[in-house]
């Protein structure tokens, strides 16, 4: 082979091998690349797990919504807790903070 032609064929080989490490460096890091996959699948991960926190909050809410509507015990706890309500016959003891109160 002459030593043009052993010119051209390194030529080659070395816009090859950029050419490749072009096309890598996009298939990896470009729109469509590993890196954006990656990302994706982490906030995927991140929202399937707010999901299935939501999905166990609506269901607690649920059936603290079910009880209020048929649980009249349940109903006055929570008008008893909420608002301090008491009945006829109860008496309620008020102690003062000992914040404030002279020693």
């Amino acid at each position: 082979m002459s030593r043009r032609t052993q010119r051209v064929i390194r030529v080659l080989a070395i816009l090859n091998g950029a050419l490749v490490l072009i096309v890598l460096a996009a298939a990896l890091f470009g729109e469509g690349g590993v890196a954006r996959r990656e990302r994706l699948a982490e906030e995927l991960r991140r929202m399937e797990a707010l999901n299935a926190d939501l999905r166990t909050k609506n269901a607690e809410r649920r059936a603290e919504a079910g009880a209020l509507r048929h649980d009249a015990d349940y109903v006055e706890h929570v008008i008893r807790d909420e608002l301090g309500w008491v009945r006829d016959d109860e008496l309620i003891f008020m102690f003062p903070s000992s914040e404030g109160q002279p020693k």
